[in-house]
């Protein structure tokens, strides 16, 4: 890996779909990843109790993405579609890990 070049990372955030993840760490991880040192070089999963479809969560963490206003619509669309995930954990006992 050259010098100064960040290696791949995977972000997993329990709690994918609450405050804090919305408010503080999406805009977060999406001004490093697109404007930052991890620039195309991670991917985020987010894992909760909400039954929502990956495509769902999508559009959650663009609408999270506007009210933060730190990525216009096509940006953020674009960088939802390519680095964010999601992975429902039903009611978050052992078996659903």
């Amino acid at each position: 890996m050259p010098l100064g070049e960040v290696e791949r990372h995977l972000f997993a955030v329990l709690g994918g779909t609450g405050d804090l993840m919305r408010r503080k760490l999406l805009p977060a991880l999406f001004h490093l990843s697109s404007r930052g040192p991890l620039r195309g070089r991670c991917q985020i999963l987010g894992a909760g109790r909400t039954q929502l479809t990956e495509e769902d969560f999508r559009q959650w963490a663009r609408d999270a993405l506007a009210d933060a206003a730190v990525a216009e619509d096509k940006q953020g669309e674009g960088w939802c579609h390519g680095c964010v995930h999601y992975q429902p954990i039903g009611q978050g006992g052992a078996q659903d890990y």
